[in-house]
C-alpha cells in the first residue's frame, strides 16, 4: 500500500547563484513507490535541483516536503535519517578499502542507530547486512577487493550500494549511467529496475533514451525552469522537449506548453 502523502513535493523551489537563476520556480510532486526522472540537456539545472533537495544547497526561495515534513532548512545529514539516500554524478567511495569496509562504514556512520540495542550481535548483524547489499548490487565476488581495484561500472554499482546502505526511503539518482559502457550501462538499468517498488526513485539523467526506460513519469528541465511533465510515452512525442536536445532552440526560451 502506498502513502497517501506525496514522498517528495517541491513548491516554487528557486535557486539564484548572484546575477545567474540556476533553478526558477519548480513546483512537482512524487508520489510514493513512483519513479521519476528529470531530464534537460547540460545546464539545465538538474544538479542543482538535487542538491537542493538534499540538502546541499539552500533555496532562494520556495519549499521541500518529504512525506508531508517539511524540510527546507533541515541540514543534509538529517535528511538522511527522515529516509533521503543520494547518489553523485562523480563516484564518492573509499578506493583504499574493500567493497566490504565500504558498505560496512556506510553501515556503521549512517544506519548504526538501527543496530544500537542489539549489543554484541550488532557488528555480526552488520556485517550481514554488508553482504545482502553488495549481492543485491551483484558486487559479491568483488566484495574483498580495493573498491579502487575494480572497474568504473562496478564503483558505479558500490556507490549505489552505500545509498542503499542506509534504507532510504527516497533515493535520488544522479546520472548513474554518466561515464558507463554501452554493457555497463545495461547492468546499471537492470539494477535500478530490481530495486523495490515501494523505494520512491528520483533520477537525473542527460541520456534522455535510458532515462525513459526506466521510469513511471517524466519531467523535463529547461534553463531552469519546468517545461513539460508526463509519461515517457508522451515527453517522447512532446515537439518542445524534442526540441531543446535537437538543439533547435539554441538556447532559446521556449513557450510551456498548454495544459491538457
Amino acid at each position: 500500500m502506498t502513502s497517501a502523502l506525496p514522498a517528495l513535493e517541491l513548491s516554487d523551489v528557486t535557486k539564484h547563484f548572484s546575477g545567474l537563476v540556476a533553478v526558477n520556480g519548480v513546483t512537482l510532486s512524487v508520489a510514493t513507490g513512483e519513479r521519476r526522472a528529470i531530464i534537460g540537456p547540460n545546464g539545465a539545472g538538474k544538479t542543482t535541483l538535487f542538491k537542493m533537495i538534499s540538502g546541499e544547497v539552500g533555496l532562494t526561495r520556495g519549499s521541500i516536503r518529504l512525506f508531508g515534513q517539511d524540510i527546507t532548512r533541515v541540514p543534509a545529514g538529517r535528511r538522511v535519517k527522515l529516509g533521503l539516500g543520494r547518489t553523485y554524478q562523480i563516484t564518492n567511495i573509499f578506493p583504499r578499502l574493500t567493497l566490504e569496509e565500504n558498505v560496512f562504514l556506510a553501515l556503521q556512520g549512517q544506519g548504526a542507530r538501527k543496530f544500537d540495542m542489539m549489543g554484541a550481535h550488532a557488528t555480526e548483524l552488520m556485517r550481514v547486512r554488508t553482504r545482502e547489499i553488495l549481492a543485491r548490487l551483484n558486487l559479491s565476488a568483488e566484495a574483498r577487493r580495493q573498491a579502487g581495484e575494480i572497474g568504473y561500472g562496478q564503483q558505479r554499482q558500490l556507490e549505489l550500494a552505500l545509498a542503499l546502505s542506509v534504507d532510504p526511503k527516497v533515493l535520488l539518482l544522479d546520472e548513474p549511467a554518466a561515464g558507463l559502457s554501452s554493457a555497463e550501462r545495461g547492468v546499471m538499468a537492470d539494477i535500478v529496475r530490481s530495486l523495490p517498488r515501494e523505494l520512491t526513485v528520483v533520477l537525473i539523467e542527460h541520456d534522455m533514451d535510458l532515462a525513459l526506460k526506466l521510469v513511471d513519469s517524466v519531467s523535463v528541465l529547461h534553463n531552469g525552469e519546468l517545461i513539460a511533465e508526463d509519461t515517457p510515452a508522451d515527453i517522447q512525442r512532446n515537439q518542445i522537449v524534442q526540441d531543446i536536445y535537437l538543439g533547435a532552440l539554441d538556447g532559446a526560451h521556449p513557450a510551456k506548453p498548454s495544459p491538457m
